[in-house]
């Protein structure tokens, strides 16, 4: 054990000797914001929504230095999204064996690449096929009308969702897509978007600086009013206070823990 402590010791010098570096240079990492919104969109399987993830605007700050060769640097990215991707998709109900066989191919195949292009390429498509795959087990056990309705309801989050245009992407009657919607999930469509509209805020209070009223109209909530409304009936307390019980919640047992007041998920 004297042989590791002295690393660690040795480790420690490095640290300190780093971070007056970076304060003095002005070089600080990156904010994790981004990279949450990012593996909720995998755990939720909105592939979709991922998309709308990568229009923000990019996060402040620096990614941190892993490697001086760039293709490495790239690789270890890589590897590291592969590490919490998998994850987030295991919270989302990926099974534990397709989730580690996936993760090894995606870093397999990244460390034969030579193109930081292609390593990017590869990132992107890694986070998409967890995220697809993590929706496919979800939707195990609903017929396709409504996989479809659900898939368009995540897809459409930040926009005015009407029950006509459901309706028509799966060729179906109003009144029949909502008495099957109900039948196989056992929610209105109407309460199913809003409980949608309410988790992704809660991922935004818990990992933004965006301002509640902005958050709300963000996930498509017509207004301030209706937006804290709901959020206290589904989750217990107003979204102020989520945000300030829930802000930055570190990793519990594999996967960010967002905990309500009342301890609601």
């Amino acid at each position: 054990m004297q042989q590791e402590m002295e690393i660690v010791r040795q480790m420690e010098q490095l640290l300190h000797k780093e971070l007056f570096r970076q304060r003095e240079e002005g070089s600080l990492h990156a904010p994790y914001e981004h990279e949450l919104l990012v593996l909720e969109c995998v755990r939720r399987g909105n592939y979709k929504g991922l998309e709308q993830v990568t229009q923000l605007p990019p996060p402040q700050g620096r990614i941190g230095t892993m490697s001086q060769n760039p293709l490495r640097q790239r690789i270890y990215e890589l590897i590291t999204w592969a590490t919490m991707v998998t994850r987030f998709a295991l919270e989302g109900g990926l099974d534990i064996e397709t989730a580690y066989t996936l993760s090894d191919l995606y870093i397999q195949k990244a460390d034969s690449m030579q193109s930081l292009e292609k390593l990017h390429q590869l990132q992107q498509a890694m986070i998409w096929d967890f995220a697809h795959r993590v929706a496919k087990v979800r939707a195990r056990g609903y017929s396709k009308p409504v996989n479809r309705t659900i898939e368009y309801i995540l897809s459409h989050l930040h926009s005015n969702i009407r029950l006509q245009q459901l309706a028509e992407n799966c060729k179906l009657t109003p009144q029949y897509l909502c008495k099957l919607f109900e039948a196989e999930t056992g929610s209105t469509i109407g309460e199913f978007i809003r409980t949608e509209r309410v988790e992704e805020a809660c991922v935004l209070l818990g990992c933004s600086d965006m301002a509640g009223a902005e958050i709300g109209s963000y996930v498509g909530f017509c207004g301030q009013s209706h937006f804290i409304q709901t959020f206290k009936r589904k989750k217990g307390c107003t979204p102020n206070q989520y945000r300030k019980n829930c802000f930055r919640k570190q990793w519990n047992k594999d996967r960010i823990d967002f905990v309500s007041v009342n301890g609601d998920r």
